[in-house]
This record gives C-alpha cells, structure tokens and sequence, in this order.
C-alpha cells in the first residue's frame, strides 16, 4: 500500500477500486471545511529556497557509474563495452573521491585569535569592589604587581593571597583567613572575582612529574573554592600558553594545560568560572587596562589573549578545504604524504593505532613500530601483525610504556638503520571515567594524562636528533570544546598541543590533530555512540579520519580540528549554562543562535564580574517586560498568565504556530514529543522571556506547564510586591507631576476623571476581598 501510495503521489494513476475490491473499503465525505486545516510540518526560520531538481538522465548516469556495470553504461552511451575498460573505473574513483573529500571537508576547523574591539576606552573600566587574587609565593611577583596595580588603579580592592603548596584543606583555611583579615567571608560580603597568576609557576611538582606545581595548585584552588562555598568568577592568568600569530609565542611547556582545564571547567561549573587571559611577558599599562576590561566583562570573552598590538578572542572556525586548488576535481591540492622508514605508532595495537597502522602499510610505510603496554600480547595483536605484513610492510610489534623514558630509548634504539624512524604518531592516552574536578584528587588528575604528557616529552627528546617528516600528536576536541567531567583529559590533551607549536617555532616538524569521535574501535562502544549522537558528536569513518590526517601533513599544518558535528543538536547542549563565544564565527551556529532561531545560546549568562553583582541570568528588557505583564495582576492571575507563557513556548518548540492551544497544561512534556534538547530549548526561552536562572532539568524536576508556572511565581513574585512605603512615594511623585494640571481646567477634569476611575477600580477590588 505504501508503494501504491508512493505511485500515485507521483501521477501514476492507480486502480483504487481494483485494489480495495473485496476488502469493505467505501468513500467518505470530506468534512465541510475540507481545506481549514492545521499544517504540522515545522516550517524552517529562513527563506525557502526553491529546491533543485535533479535531472533523472543525470542521476541514472550516475547510478551506472556507481554499480560499475559496464554494459549499461555502453548501452546507455551507446558504445562498445570494451572502450569504457579504464573510463569506468576512473568515473567511478573520481566520483568517490569527490563525495569523500566533501565529508572531510565538512570534518575541517582551526583556531584563530579574532582582534576584539574596544566597546569603550578600557582606561575608563570600572573594577568596583574586592577582587581576590592568588599569587605563586616568589614567583611571578613583577605580574602579580602589574595586576593588582591595575585593578586598584580602575577602583578596585585587592586582597592577595600567596600560595605555597598548600593542599585542598590548607589553602581553603589560608584564603578563608584572608578574607576574613579583609572584613569579607564567603558568603556575604565576598570578593566579585577570583584572579589566579597560579599558572605562572613552572616549576615541577615533586609528587606529580608530569604537572607543574601551578597547574597542580590550579587544581587545588577549584577545589577549595568549592569547599568555601565561593561562586565568585575564577579568572586564570598565563604568559605564553598559546600563539595569535607566530607559533613561538606558546612557549610555556606547562601553562597550556590550564587552558585545556579551563574549557572544561566552564563546562562543569558555568556559575563560578570566569574564563583565561593569556598576557605577554611584561604587559604595559594599555595591557593592563585592557586585561582589567576582559576581567570585567566588558567583551563578553572568556578566553582571551592580550599582546601589545590588542586583545584577541579564541575562535572556532572553518578551515580552508583540503582540496582548495584542485581544480574542483575533489582531489586534494598538491602531492600526498608518502611514510618512507620506519613509521612508529604509540598505542599501536589499540583501535586507533591499528587503524592508523593499516593507512600508513597502505601509503607504502617501510617498517611500522608498534607500541603498547602489552606488545604482542594485546589482544588481536597478531592477527594486526599479520595484515600489515601481507600490505608490505615490516612489522615490529613492542611491549613499551611509553612514560618509561629508559625503555623507550632502548625500543628505538633497537629500529635497525636501513629504515630510521621518520615519522611518529602518538596516540597513546586513555580517556578519563568523566568526573568533576572537586570530586578528584590531584593525583587521580595527574594519573589520567600520564601517559599522554610523558609519552610525548620522551618522544620529542629521544628524537630531537632526528629528520623527522612528521610528528604527530593526538589531542582531542575535549581540549577545543572541553567536555563534561574531563578536566585532566583535557589538560593532557591541551599540553601536547602546545608541545607541537614549540616544536614548529623551533623548525622542527609537528601536526597536533584535535579529533571528534572515531567510529570502528577508537575508545566508541555502542553506548557512547549513543551519548555522542544525542549532543550531536558524529562517528566519523576511520578510512577517511586517517585520510584527513594525511591531507593535514601533506599541508604542514600545525593545528587541526577534524570532526564531524551536528550543530543543530550540539549548540543547544553546549550553550545551555552560558554564552560559548568560542563557536560564535561558525556560520551555523551563528544561524541556529540568531534572535528567533529558537536555539539561542544562554542569552544574559555573562562571562564577566558585571562590576561584582551575580553573574547568573539577569533580568534583561523580556524579563522586565513580563514583570509589567504580571504586576496589574492578581495572584491567581499571574499563575494563569505564566501557564499561558509556558504553553506558547512549549508550542513554539515544538513547532507549532498555534501556540498555547496546540499544548495541554497537565500533561506531562515527555508524553508529548519532549526530550533532553528540546527540553533545554524550552527552557533557553523561558530563560530569555523571564532572566531567572532556570535549573537544566526543568521538564524533569517540573514536568508540567503549570508545575513550572508555579516555579517562575515563586521565583518572580518578591520583585512583584510593593510596600505601603514605596506607594506613598509614588503618590508622591505623582501628585507632584500632576501639579500643573492645576490651573488648567481640560487638564485638571482630565486627571480628576482617571483618578476617580483609578479609585472606582481598586474599590471594587477590595469589596471582593
């Protein structure tokens, strides 16, 4: 029946009484109002466009192409068979490669630094009330001065505390002492910001090899700050921790992992971060002034870099297509990078090793050396060895762990000199159980990049030496985006992403390729897939994730962003807590958090201190505009109202144009078409309409309109009530307006009358009562 349909949509003419003979089938009238309908298709935000047509020659050409059947397509041509011998198979690559580069295409993005333009002269910011700063005891005092200078100089009070190793409980009780040295506590009087210079300690941590002892101390911070109760805005301060324009500007070995934590902790915890500022050694007072602004929410920025020619805010954005220059052919631009020598692969027996070990055999790789933690004994570890040889290549299949520098040394030392290590690929890392940094320990934090950081130290010393074509790190888009619970993973990822640019500043070869989610073994089982679809993270072919790889060597590219994204599932989720200026230069999320899209990011969620007050949603000119709607009104007529609002918005989500009579109140959102996003959308608009700071869960917690009318009451109606005070003044100042209209008399019998139906009103009001 569903084919018949299909037929007859398409002009067949159909048979019907042939084809519900003998089944009871009858005719029926149309209602009277036949066309008075209501249309539940979601109609798109943007212009139609009039969609193309494809030509039905075209399509069945390409149709043959694609099945390879070579008699058709010489019957269809009408030629010999034997003369399309090489053509069909060329016509056949040709169109593949095309459709696979559009894919890889799509995968592409970068970083950039975009110039941030002074909405007022940062010398005339504002820094009103206490600002506590944390600084690295004896270290980094000539910044710390700077700082604090700056912020006394633009009105601000600065209470300094100076760290010195402290542990979680330590510095809780030092900050807490500070405080209360400088009349304030944590829970009243307490500081507008946190500014932590922590980062700037690049000493190592005697416990944890791979931290620094500012990175460790930036760990323990956030913990003590949750352990206080303080929600003030953490700002953390580097130098160094990465590059606007020339590679050599990232040349911190240690303060970029504090950028990676810090995209992570504007995930976990929206409310109390504040955002990073990376400052040039030696600011001078424009800097300074301009570090203040960016402190004080004057751009809305929360990762930002000041250098002496400006600030400058981190963006995600499109990268140039790999096949720019090819003609539109789909071919990628210039020669291929070909692995000659040895090619060694850290985590090479895992998922993504393996993957990355068949491409590299496939690409012509004389000798792969391939190492893990249990070598040969990994699982499938000889069945990989075996595939890889009958591709060519020869195979060396180590047990190594990688932060073992000694064993490392030997393993390479061992790679016999007719095929010298000429490319390095390390993907070694494993990715952290997601948990919030408060609920870790700084041990736990630095156990879960071990491998990954010290992996890539040793790599990069033990083949300083070497003529290396190329030197891969594999970062991860939780570095880029950050991603729920993965603090330490991120910070990991965030640290060999700044070893490539010191290597490129250096002259020396390096590619760090932050990846989405790999499908076919890489570290996706069936139940994160799932989760990644539902935010909109794609699985991303392991064929073409290695193809884009290659391309981005073959390019020298430095830094890369490959993976495949639904913006219009992700940005609903990613920017439901706050603002994500990162993704603001992407042409779809510009698109999907235009006013009106409905996929609006966390409007009124600043990144600043907002000169000290409350940094959660504030009533914008909608939530002032509502609290006019409400205050004529009475108690019950309020409830009434805000059900109304939540049923029109419920509507709207949905896509319905009728608005509140197209959704019941009492009914529950889940029974009626609602999940997690769209759930999140419904409250981004009632956010929006109202400035209450809206829990993420509403239609959980509050699974009814009128349950969550009663919660936006509740939440509204101390800003709704007036004082017998506050009515006198206001008579006051009416009476005193209305004076004039005394010695006029159209004036006078003019204001007599409204104030008599003014007083007619409000009688009737209280004889109800």
């Amino acid at each position: 029946m569903s084919s018949l349909g299909q037929l007859h949509a398409r002009g067949v003419r159909v048979d019907w009484e042939k084809v519900f003979a003998g089944t009871g089938a009858r005719r029926v009238d149309l209602p009277t109002y036949a066309f008075q309908h209501q249309r539940y298709w979601i109609a798109g935000d943007g212009p139609a466009v009039a969609e193309t047509v494809a030509d039905p020659v075209d399509a069945a050409f390409w149709d043959i192409v694609d099945s390879g059947d070579a008699n058709s397509l010489a019957h269809s041509l009408r030629l010999d068979a034997s003369v399309l011998d090489g053509v069909l198979p060329a016509l056949s690559s040709w169109r593949r490669r095309h459709r696979d580069q559009a894919v890889l295409d799509g995968w592409r993005y970068r970083i950039d630094w975009r110039p941030i333009t002074d909405a007022s002269s940062p010398d005339t910011v504002v820094a009103d009330g206490t600002w506590l700063m944390l600084v690295p005891a004896g270290q980094a005092d000539a910044m710390a001065e700077a700082t604090g200078g700056a912020l006394t100089a633009h009105g601000g009070r600065v209470v300094r505390v100076d760290v010195d190793g402290e542990d979680r409980n330590g510095l809780a009780e030092l900050i807490r002492a500070e405080l209360v040295r400088a009349g304030l506590d944590t829970a009243g009087a307490a500081p507008v910001a946190v500014v932590s210079l922590l980062p700037l300690d690049e000493r190592p941590d005697a416990d944890h090899p791979t931290l620094s002892r500012g990175t460790s101390a930036t760990v323990t911070l956030v913990q003590s700050l949750k352990d206080l109760d303080v929600s003030a805005p953490l700002w953390c301060l580097t130098s160094g921790a990465v590059a606007v324009r020339e590679d050599g500007e990232a040349d911190s070995a240690t303060q970029p992992m504090v950028w990676g934590l810090g995209t992570v902790l504007a995930l976990d915890h929206p409310r109390s971060w504040g955002g990073l500022v990376d400052v040039a050694a030696e600011p001078d007072g424009t800097a300074l002034d301009r570090l203040v602004a960016v402190l004080c929410g004057e751009h809305g920025e929360d990762q930002v870099a000041i250098r002496a020619t400006g600030a400058y805010a981190r963006r995600m954005v499109r990268a140039e297509s790999a096949g720019a220059g090819a003609g539109g052919g789909g071919a990628v631009s210039g020669e291929p990078w070909t692995p000659r020598g040895t090619v060694l692969v850290t985590g090479g027996t895992g998922g993504i090793g393996a993957h990355l070990a068949r491409w590299a055999a496939g690409r012509g790789a004389e000798h792969l050396l391939l190492l893990s933690r249990r070598g040969p004994a990994a699982e499938g570890a000889d069945a990989l060895e075996a595939e890889l040889t009958a591709l060519g290549a020869r195979v060396t299949v180590a047990a190594c762990d990688v932060t073992d520098r000694a064993a490392l040394a030997e393993v390479i030392a061992a790679v016999p000199s007719d095929v010298p290590v000429s490319a390095v690929f390390h993907t070694a890392g494993a990715a952290q159980e997601p948990v919030q940094l408060p609920d870790s320990s700084v041990a736990e934090f630095a156990e879960v990049g071990r491998a990954k950081i010290a992996g890539a130290v040793h790599l990069d010393a033990l083949l300083a030496d070497r003529p290396l074509d190329a030197f891969v790190m594999f970062s991860s888009g939780a570095a880029v985006w950050g991603g729920a619970g993965q603090s330490a993973y991120a910070a990991a990822n965030a640290f060999v992403e700044g070893l490539a640019l010191r290597r490129r500043a250096q002259g020396r070869a390096a590619t760090a390729v932050a990846w989405g989610a790999w499908a076919g073994g890489g570290m996706v089982d069936e139940t994160v897939a799932e989760e990644f679809a539902e935010v909109g993270v794609e699985l991303m072919r392991p064929d073409l994730a290695v193809e884009a790889l290659g391309q981005a060597i073959a390019r020298g590219e430095g830094h890369l962003v490959v993976a495949g994204i639904d913006w219009s599932r992700f940005v609903p989720a990613y920017t439901v807590a706050r603002e994500r200026p990162l993704l603001r230069e992407l042409p779809e999320v510009a698109a999907l958090t235009a006013p009106g899209s409905g996929s609006g990011s966390g409007a009124g969620t600043g990144t600043g201190t907002g000169t000290g007050g409350d940094r959660g949603a504030k009533p914008g000119d909608d939530g002032e505009a509502l609290r006019a709607r409400l205050l004529p009104l009475s108690p019950p007529e309020r409830l009434t109202a805000l059900t109304d609002l939540v049923l029109v918005e419920a509507g709207r989500v949905l896509g319905h144009a009728t608005g509140s009579t197209a959704v019941e109140d009492g009914v529950a959102f889940l029974d009626i078409g609602f999940d997690s996003l769209t759930g999140l959308e419904l409250r981004n608009r009632l956010r929006r309409v109202s400035g209450l700071d809206l829990p993420q869960g509403l239609i959980f917690d509050f699974p009814t309109a009128g349950m969550i009318a009663e919660l936006l009451l509740e939440a509204l109606e101390p800003g709704l009530a007036v004082t017998p005070e506050e009515v006198a003044e206001e008579m006051d100042k009416l009476e005193s307006a209305l004076a004039p209209a005394l010695h006029d008399d159209a004036s006078r019998a003019r204001a007599v009358s409204r104030l008599r139906e003014l007083l007619a009103k409000w009688d009737h009001i209280e004889k109800g009562k």
